[in-house]
């Protein structure tokens, strides 16, 4: 490639970066959650427990498989908005197994 077409190709791959949209999001995982009536979910809680101590609909939720020590097993991720932060807590097993808490910048 000729020197002007790679000086061509880097101003039009910056203008494109820099004329689009950005949308950052920034997202942690966590060992615990605390819901809106102040009780505390943990990883190792039962999805009874779950439900008792969020008292409310979670937004969305969706199912998928979970391999764990070459097993594949069911997990649904339950999503609750708390907040103006989003919590995807994943129950395995009928055991919370994940607690991740994101939210847009």
């Amino acid at each position: 490639m000729s020197n002007k077409i790679k000086k061509l190709v880097v101003v039009v791959s910056l203008m494109t970066l820099l004329t689009s949209p950005m949308i950052v999001f920034a997202y942690n995982e966590t060992r615990s959650m605390r819901s809106q009536n102040g009780s505390l979910v943990y990883i190792g809680d039962s999805y009874i427990n779950l439900m008792q101590k969020m008292q409310q609909a979670p937004v969305s939720q969706r199912s998928y498989e979970w391999e764990e020590n070459r097993k594949k097993l069911n997990a649904v991720d339950y999503i609750y908005l708390i907040d103006n932060t989003y919590y995807t807590v994943t129950v395995v097993n009928n055991t919370v197994k994940k607690i991740v808490w994101d939210r847009k910048i």
